[in-house]
C-alpha cells in the first residue's frame, strides 16, 4: 500500500476567516494528508513586526476544528532551522499567494539540501475582501 501524499502548509492562522479556508480547502486537493503547521509568537513578531491577536494554543485548535486538517503543530522557535519540515517529510508544501518570502526560503532549502518535494503557491480567494491585515486593521479602528 501507498503511503498517503503529506501536504505541509504554514501559517500564523491569527483567526480562521474565509482565505484561509480557501487556502486549506485548496491545499488539501494536493494530497491525501494535511498537516498545518502554526508560527510561534516570537516568530510572527520578528517576520510580520506585531504578535498575534490570538495566543499559539487558540491558533492550534482552530485549525485542529477544521475539518480538512490532520494535524497541526507548532512552529519552529528559530526561523531558518527547517525542523518542522524534516519531522513531517511532506510530498508537497503549498504556500499561500502571499507567502512569497517563505517560498523563495524553501526553494533554497530545497536546492542547499538535495529535497525533493515540490513547493506549490495557492492563488487568493478573495485577497482585497479577506485579507488577514485588512481584518486586523478594522479590528484596530474599533
Amino acid at each position: 500500500m501507498d503511503t498517503p501524499k503529506t501536504v505541509l502548509v504554514f501559517g500564523t492562522f491569527d483567526g480562521l476567516h474565509d482565505g484561509h479556508r480557501f487556502f486549506l480547502r485548496e491545499s488539501r486537493k494536493l494530497g491525501e494528508r494535511l498537516v498545518a503547521i502554526v508560527a510561534q509568537d516570537t516568530i510572527v513578531e520578528q517576520i510580520k513586526g506585531y504578535l498575534p491577536v490570538f495566543p499559539l494554543q487558540e491558533r492550534i485548535q482552530l485549525l485542529l476544528d477544521h475539518a480538512v486538517v490532520d494535524d497541526v503543530l507548532e512552529g519552529d522557535t528559530k526561523l531558518g532551522t527547517w525542523s518542522t519540515v524534516t519531522k513531517v517529510k511532506p510530498d508537497v508544501i503549498a504556500v499561500g499567494y502571499d507567502q512569497k518570502h517563505l517560498e523563495e526560503k524553501l526553494r533554497e532549502h530545497i536546492q542547499s539540501n538535495s529535497l525533493s518535494f515540490e513547493v506549490v503557491q495557492i492563488a487568493p480567494h478573495d485577497p482585497d475582501r479577506l485579507h488577514s491585515s485588512i481584518l486586523r486593521s478594522l479590528n484596530e479602528k474599533e
